[in-house]
């Protein structure tokens, strides 16, 4: 069956987003301690895609779930700040999550 053009478009998005999720995400280690990136890294893709399926296709959040949102919220906060590693490395943290999510 013969690709669509605009499945080349978002697989070649999804490439670039890639290789930009993989960049930020060495850097991201490379500046701060594995043990400050790693759980930032994993722990920012539940609130981005919860924050991006409300705003982008109006997806109806629980209590539930928004408790869960900002439980993982307050955890990445506090890591943040009990001083385990760079503010740059955070940004770098949050950052690849955004580009896998391809913003």
């Amino acid at each position: 069956m013969p690709t669509s053009f605009e499945s080349l478009e978002w697989g070649l998005a999804a490439v670039v987003a890639m290789w930009i999720y993989q960049a930020h995400l060495v850097q991201g280690y490379h500046i701060g301690d594995l043990s400050f990136v790693y759980p930032l890294a994993r722990g920012v893709a539940p609130v981005i895609s919860t924050i991006l399926a409300f705003i982008l296709i109006n997806e109806k959040i629980t209590l539930a779930q928004s408790l869960g949102v900002i439980a993982i919220s307050l955890g990445i906060v506090i890591l943040a700040f009990l001083g385990r590693g760079s503010r740059l490395a955070l940004i770098y943290c949050i950052s690849h999550r955004c580009e896998r999510r391809g913003l």
